[in-house]
């Protein structure tokens, strides 16, 4: 997982968050996220479909 900025509120409390939230899913045992700053993120990186479902225009 990568942020927008290195100074992001959100780069300790949401990879907890993101735990809690798939141990609530029966049949998920392990998981581990790995917060990286490279490559850093940019819009250009959103799929298609991430795209349509943040109502952004699809490339």
């Amino acid at each position: 997982m990568t942020f927008t900025d290195t100074a992001c509120d959100c780069a300790e409390s949401l990879p907890i968050e993101i735990v809690a939230g798939l141990k609530q899913i029966e049949g998920i045992k392990d998981i581990k996220v790995e917060v990286t700053w490279s490559p850093a993120w940019k819009i250009t990186r959103i799929s298609r479909y991430g795209r349509i479902a943040l109502g952004l225009p699809p490339r």
